[in-house]
């Protein structure tokens, strides 16, 4: 079983999935980077939602409708394909578009975004440390930057890292944190929804036992 395929276990998208599609929609013929940023929201919250594999399709399509983005744009698009070959069965291809799509993000340090959805293909590929180094790297940025927002939407990512390499305390300390500061956003309803990937619920477990023998 792919690490997608595990991630898919919800039957609708997250709202905010589909509000980001809409928007990245109506953004994609004059504003791409803008578009881009939507992209990777929809990414984010289908990957935190438990939606990932049904995600795929409908985020790579979207890419395709914005015209320009430079290489943050080749980076999603390679990385996409790679997780649609994954969704296919297709480990060998998949692993080949995955090893590009991280040799593009290492080339774009200084790209938050670019750095958190690589952190995402490690949880695919059962790639954890790396995934986890790159989450703590988004969060350390985010704190830097002030963004409160992102941070609140990088820490459950963050958690789940440390929760697949073993480090439940720091799991936790980072969901607890992700709770404050969206208590404090005022983002009641986004709460029950993090507090689903506490370590410990079987869900997570069962997902970091099936990721163990992806492209292997």
């Amino acid at each position: 079983m792919s690490c997608v395929r595990w991630c898919r276990c919800e039957t609708a998208p997250p709202p905010t999935f589909s509000l980001a599609r809409s928007a990245a929609s109506a953004l994609a013929g004059h504003a791409p980077e803008r578009a881009l940023d939507l992209v990777s929201l929809m990414i984010w919250a289908a990957a935190t939602g438990g939606w990932s594999a049904s995600a795929v399709p409908d985020a790579r399509a979207t890419l395709a409708q914005i015209t320009g983005g430079g290489a943050r744009r080749e980076f999603m698009q390679t990385m996409l394909d790679g997780a649609m070959a994954l969704l296919r069965g297709e480990a060998a291809p998949a692993g080949d578009l995955f090893a590009d799509a991280l040799a593009q993000a290492d080339s774009l340090p200084s790209d938050v975004i670019v750095t958190q959805i690589a952190g995402l293909i490690g949880q695919w590929t059962a790639d954890f440390t790396p995934a986890r180094n790159r989450f703590a790297r988004v969060v350390a940025q985010r704190r830097a930057e002030g963004s409160l927002t992102e941070l609140a939407g990088s820490l459950p990512l963050l958690a789940i890292g440390e929760m697949c390499t073993g480090h439940t305390q720091a799991a936790n300390e980072a969901i607890a944190e992700g709770l404050e500061l969206l208590h404090q956003l005022g983002l009641s309803r986004t709460r029950s929804h993090i507090s689903r990937c506490k370590p410990g619920r079987p869900r997570w477990q069962a997902g970091r036992k099936n990721a163990a023998g992806v492209l292997i």
